[in-house]
């Protein structure tokens, strides 16, 4: 932002728009604005990265270029993506997005005959987990209203187990997988190559 600044004539305001990351809403970014009243920040919304255009380009080459490709070393992943990048200039068109506001008459008529369906029936999860997961989605001030269900009915409930780090987190996941498989192989009960079916756990 300083460099923003320090390339604008003074007196005259700079809009900035910028996405929710936390680093740009730090106590030292709030002190700068203070500092400059004639910057102002515009946040996109959470969860909106598709309005950021760089979002959709780095989109473009992980779809169309890396998860695509094969790369014999990391020069063959560079070249690969400079002719694209290249070709993709030469024939280059702006992306464009429309947005319309669903609370407005037009929006509105247009989509009179609609309704909206909640996608509530879950066909991997017991029970007990939907139970906790409502609990969870209950607590959001921002949501659509929805019961999750299973077809499954009834299994094990979920374990909260809280972790100070998320390396203890996948020590913890490894380790229950790895002892699980092990008391299988010791009791004989061979039930498939990765042992029985493990009780899935809440990590917080």
């Amino acid at each position: 932002m300083r460099q923003i600044v320090a390339n604008v004539e003074p007196g005259r305001e700079i809009h900035l728009i910028a996405d929710n990351l936390s680093t740009h809403k730090t106590k030292a970014v709030e002190a700068f604005l203070i500092d400059h009243p004639h910057l102002h920040l515009h946040f996109t919304p959470t969860y909106f990265s598709w309005l950021n255009q760089v979002e959709i380009w780095f989109s473009k080459i992980q779809h169309d270029i890396i998860a695509r490709g094969i790369f014999a070393s990391r020069n063959d992943l560079k070249r690969k993506i400079m002719r694209y990048i290249r070709f993709h200039n030469a024939h280059a068109k702006p992306f464009r997005w429309t947005y319309r506001n669903p609370r407005s008459s037009h929006h509105a008529l247009a989509f009179s005959f609609k309704k909206l369906t909640a996608l509530e029936t879950n066909y991997r999860s017991t029970q007990p987990i939907l139970d906790a997961t409502n609990r969870i989605i209950g607590l959001s001030p921002k949501r659509h209203a929805k019961k999750l269900r299973s077809v499954k009915g009834n299994g094990l409930k979920p374990t909260l187990i809280t972790c100070e780090r998320e390396e203890d987190q996948t020590d913890f996941v490894v380790e229950k997988v790895l002892s699980t498989m092990r008391a299988a192989w010791v009791s004989g009960a061979r039930q498939s190559w990765y042992g029985p079916r493990i009780g899935r756990i809440i990590l917080r």
